[in-house]
């Protein structure tokens, strides 16, 4: 029989629903563990696909309903009518005066885009816009060719899509700052047909998500587990982070001038590229034909001391280089990196940083990150592209050629000496929760006292964490595994009140590499391997007790002494002990 029958449970990350992560076997749900992380849409995972994924929310209520939530003003709205997708769920929209709305009030300031699909009536000018008390945000669209129209206010960027038989989607991306906030829709005298709204935080109009008395939510949900597929991986890995916060109030749009400076001649273009999402919200930043330093920045506070991490997504555009120079971060509060996006490669760093790093995000997309501790209570970071010799002159000014440049995505200070998946923010900083602590088994699996059993884990840990949990049991005595993540690494079979029940040394961690771990109890004499090998182990008092399988770690975030954080592959529990043989053969890397 294979490893597999013999299993009691077997975990590898591939299926989930909010709150809960779903194991191989058994398959009745009694191996299935509750997950929690958090409050809100801030994580985001890397899909099969090798893109971002957000979590994403309709923020209207009845949004194909147009005449339950909605407000008319001078209007009719008629359902049944044939619809883009080849339903009959369009509705006519038709106003009885020269001056009429459809609207819906909610409550969201900040960077959202509002989309909905509309076909030319009677009425060729068709309108959306985003009113607050401050000013009102339109743009007008011409459904006869499928052309923009004038636009009024503050609009970040507007999109008309084609969709086949005289459809459109219709789309303005606003950054709203009043107090009261409106979506409506408009047109001149006559009629329109519509389908399908949907107001949504972010900078581009991503998949319809339909909703009815309550918005609805799609992608990466409060607690679903972030089942992961980062660094170009065939299978993925089930994704534990701590808690982060974004400080970067605008991640993604850096001609947000409440938040960026842009004094040194660039030019900035919105949704000019499609980013690592595989959506068009990349921005485009060309430095002018003039000579001057041509960065635009971004700052806020820190705290003097501690470790902070910045990251950016880049690709080349006429440019190969980036400079990033940083204020605030560092032994001598400047610092610069220099980075060439072609070959993917740092050109140089400066001492200051503590670590530094660029990773393939695929496409011609990298981030780039570098971590060092803050020598002030502020930073202040810029970003350009060049050419090589002026990305290695540091911070000179030079003289751009008005077109050429490059792109970049995903602007990110966090708190801690390493980055962790990006946080999307639009407006102000973002929290992130880190994966729950309860992390609990349907049903736990319990072993006699001086019964066999073996268990088994691989994964990948961060460098922070001094004590992290793989695999954990809860019985009155508390018990559980551990083991230390630096190099040198020891750890036991132990319980809350400090019984050792085996220890052992000899093992060697290395941060986000990819390791297997095995202890297995065999005629109350248990074992330790690593990587393919048996580790020296010592039998400790209660060797023999009663072990309850119940939790995949005792926590999945960095309070308290007892957590995993970093990527899990794959956990088993088998009722038996494994030959030494098969022990070493299941941990060989």
């Amino acid at each position: 029989m294979s490893l597999f029958d013999d299993a009691s449970l077997v975990l590898i990350p591939d299926g989930a629903k909010d709150g809960t992560l779903y194991s191989v076997k058994p398959t009745d749900g009694t191996g299935d563990f509750t997950f929690t992380r958090g409050s809100n849409l801030a994580a985001t995972r890397v899909d099969e696909n090798g893109l971002i994924e957000k979590g994403r929310e309709n923020l209207l209520l009845q949004s194909n309903q147009f005449d339950t939530t909605w407000t008319n003003n001078n209007s009719t709205e008629t359902s049944g009518q044939a619809g883009y997708d080849g339903t009959n769920d369009a509705w006519l929209l038709e106003s009885t005066s020269t001056v009429f709305s459809l609207y819906q009030d909610y409550s969201q300031s900040g960077v959202s885009t509002f989309s909905i699909y509309a076909k030319q009536g009677t009425s060729t000018s068709f309108g959306i816009d985003i009113f607050t008390s401050a000013s009102t945000n339109a743009q007008f669209f011409n459904l006869s060719d499928g052309s923009l129209g004038s636009s009024t206010g503050s609009v970040i960027s507007a999109n008309i899509i084609d969709i086949g038989n005289g459809w459109y989607r219709c789309s303005v991306t606003t950054n709203n700052t009043g107090t009261v906030y409106y979506a409506r829709i408009t047109n001149g005298v006559g009629n329109t047909y519509i389908q399908d709204a949907q107001l949504e935080v972010g900078l581009v109009a991503t998949d319809y998500i339909e909703t009815g008395a309550t918005t609805a939510q799609a992608g990466i949900l409060e607690d679903l587990p972030r089942i992961d597929y980062s660094g170009g991986a065939s299978c993925p890995s089930l994704l534990l982070e701590p808690q982060r916060t974004n400080q970067a109030e605008s991640s993604e749009q850096f001609n947000n001038t409440a938040h960026w400076v842009n004094n040194e001649g660039t030019t900035i273009t919105a949704n000019d590229a499609t980013s690592p999402e595989g959506v068009s919200n990349a921005f485009k930043l060309v430095p002018f034909a003039t000579n001057a330093y041509h960065r635009i920045f971004e700052g806020g506070s820190i705290t003097t001391g501690n470790p902070y991490t910045f990251s950016i997504f880049a690709k080349k555009g006429e440019y190969r280089y980036m400079l990033i120079r940083n204020n605030g971060i560092g032994s001598t509060g400047q610092a610069n990196i220099g980075v060439d996006l072609q070959e993917g490669t740092i050109t140089y760093a400066d001492s200051d940083y503590d670590s530094y790093d660029i990773e393939d995000y695929g496409n011609g997309w990298y981030r780039i990150w570098a971590s060092a501790d803050a020598a002030q209570n502020t930073y202040n970071i810029g970003i350009r592209f060049q050419n090589y010799e002026q990305v290695n002159s540091g911070i000179s000014t030079f003289t751009g050629d008005g077109t050429s440049g490059g792109y970049v995505y995903g602007w990110q200070v966090e708190a801690g000496s390493y980055p962790t998946s990006y946080i999307p923010t639009y407006g102000t900083s973002v929290t992130r929760g880190g994966e729950g602590r309860v992390n609990r088994l349907t049903s736990p699996i319990t072993f006699a006292a001086g019964e066999d059993f073996t268990l088994y884990f691989e994964g990948e840990f961060n460098p922070l964490n001094p004590l992290p949990m793989l695999m954990g049991g809860r019985t009155t005595s508390n018990a559980y595994w551990w083991i230390t993540s630096n190099v040198g690494a020891s750890g036991k079979l132990s319980s809350d009140s400090g019984t050792e029940i085996a220890t052992y040394v000899g093992g060697s961690i290395t941060p986000y590499t990819r390791h297997k771990f095995l202890v297995k109890r065999a005629s109350n004499v248990v074992t330790f391997y690593q990587d393919g090998g048996a580790l020296t182990t010592t039998q400790g008092s209660g060797v023999a007790d009663a072990w309850t399988f119940q939790s995949l770690g005792y926590g999945f975030n960095d309070v308290g002494s007892y957590s995993f954080l970093g990527k899990a592959y794959q956990a088993m529990v088998f009722p038996t002990a494994l030959s030494n043989e098969e022990a070493i053969a299941l941990t060989t890397i």
